[in-house]
């Protein structure tokens, strides 16, 4: 059956379960313990048949984590603008020196929440200034925390072997 034949109501007691009163509110609700038994009564509205469950309202801390201070580099030997970065640098920064963590480098917002499209940790950056996202998981749990990355590269000054003059000095 498709869950519109159903009436679920959620509640603090088994005994409001059962007298169907002080009905929670899944949409605004906030626990008062963690774990928290939360009661069910399901409702079969063509039969009017009626059934309870309970089960463990959990809530799961996200990582506690930190955000990395922007990092600026000087071009690479290319002098292009371009410079490539080992992302996994950042990672004890990040996560406190804590390896059971997770972590993942986005390029958007989106993508860091998702957990889709990482950027491979040997990353070339693609304008001098690129903000990266950083997603920072457990494992255990699933939840995570997200931060940025500050990427600066800062232009190298040409170099014209032309235009520089040679030194010339006399022998002591």
């Amino acid at each position: 059956m498709p869950p519109s034949d159903y009436e679920i109501g959620y509640f603090l007691t088994e005994s409001d379960a059962q007298h169907n009163s002080n009905h929670l509110n899944p949409n605004n609700f906030t626990n008062s313990s963690n774990p928290q038994t939360i009661y069910v009564a399901i409702r079969d509205i063509h039969t009017g048949c009626l059934a309870y469950t309970s089960f463990n309202l959990v809530l799961n801390p996200v990582p506690d984590i930190v955000a990395p201070a922007p990092y600026e580099v000087c071009d690479d030997t290319t002098q292009d603008g371009s410079t490539t970065f080992d992302l996994t640098e950042f990672n004890d920064e990040v996560t406190q020196g804590n390896s059971n963590l997770i972590v993942s480098y986005h390029g958007t917002q989106a993508d860091a929440d998702s957990g889709e499209n990482p950027i491979p940790t040997s990353y070339v950056n693609t304008n001098l200034n690129e903000t990266l996202y950083i997603r920072v998981e457990d494992p255990d749990t699933g939840c995570y925390s997200t931060t940025i990355l500050q990427l600066t590269v800062i232009e190298t000054p040409p170099v014209n072997a032309e235009d520089i003059p040679p030194l010339n000095a006399c022998e002591d």
